[in-house]
Parts: structure tokens; C-alpha cells; sequence
């Protein structure tokens, strides 16, 4: 028996696309709300990645989609081009900085509680590893929907 391939509309699909890099983006707009806090509150190199990283990554939330759902009047008509290359690559940077939140502002800052245990110090790390697992979970998502379209297993249609 073979499986018919599910149609989806240039509507559907950059829709699709489009809900998981908004949802990203306001995961990534929280961090930028605790990291402006905290910059007023103490300057360190901490504060000062989270907030840079947050900015940068909710630019590559919103770009990255371009490279998965190109349709005939899109601007990127090949994927080929120093373009499609930087949009590409521009998924990097929110998967770098979610596994930065993920494994070391959530599990590395764990070790505080060796100290003493902190009812603060478990939450701040449990939600950096919610919402880090959360911003890699959703690009990974993009990415593999992406990849179903270019091998054919999802088919969009005008």
C-alpha cells in the first residue's frame, strides 16, 4: 500500500511554520525581559550574553522560516545563493543560545545547590531548562518540517 503525500497550501504551510517561530520568539522575549532586569541590577558578562543572545536569536527565529516554506513569489526562489546560506545559518543561533540556557544556565546552575538548597536557585534553573529545551524543540521542529518538504514527503501546493 502506498501512503499518499499530504497536500499543504503555501497558507498552511508558512502558517504552520510561522505559529512555531512566533512561539520561539516570545520564549526568547521573556529572556530578554529577565536579562534587561537583571543588566539593571548588576553588569556582568551573564547578563550581558543573555540579552544580546536573546536579540540575536529571536532575528534568526524570525528568518530561519524563510529557508522551509519557499513558494514561486518568494524572494529566495532557489536554494542556492549567499542568501539562502545566511538564512540557513541563522538557525544556529537560536539553537546555540537554547542549548546555552539549557544546559548551562539550567543544569550547570544546578551545582548551587550543593551549597545549601534554595527554593530560588531550583526554579530559575528548572524554568532556564523549560525554556531552553523549549526554543530548541521549536527550531528543531522548522527544521524538520523543512526537511519533509524537500525530500517530497510533504507536498505544497499552489
Amino acid at each position: 500500500m502506498v501512503k499518499e503525500k499530504t497536500p499543504f497550501t503555501y497558507r498552511e504551510a508558512s502558517g504552520f511554520v510561522s505559529e512555531l517561530a512566533a512561539q520561539g520568539s516570545l520564549l526568547l522575549l521573556l529572556v530578554l525581559i529577565y536579562a534587561t532586569i537583571q543588566l539593571f541590577r548588576s553588569v556582568g558578562n551573564d547578563n550581558l550574553l543573555l540579552l544580546v543572545g536573546s536579540i540575536l536569536s529571536i532575528v534568526g527565529f524570525l528568518t530561519y522560516p524563510a529557508t522551509t516554506v519557499v513558494d514561486k513569489n518568494s524572494v529566495i526562489k532557489r536554494r542556492k545563493g549567499t542568501l539562502f546560506m545566511f538564512l540557513s545559518f541563522s538557525g544556529f543561533i537560536p539553537w546555540l543560545f537554547g542549548s546555552y540556557l539549557t544546559l548551562y544556565k539550567g543544569f550547570w546552575s544546578l551545582k548551587d545547590l550543593l551549597n545549601g538548597f534554595s527554593l530560588l536557585v531550583l526554579l530559575k534553573s528548572l524554568s532556564f531548562i523549560v525554556v531552553g529545551y523549549a526554543i530548541v524543540s521549536k527550531l528543531y521542529k522548522i527544521s524538520k518540517f523543512g526537511r519533509l518538504v524537500s525530500e517530497g514527503k510533504f507536498v505544497i501546493k499552489d
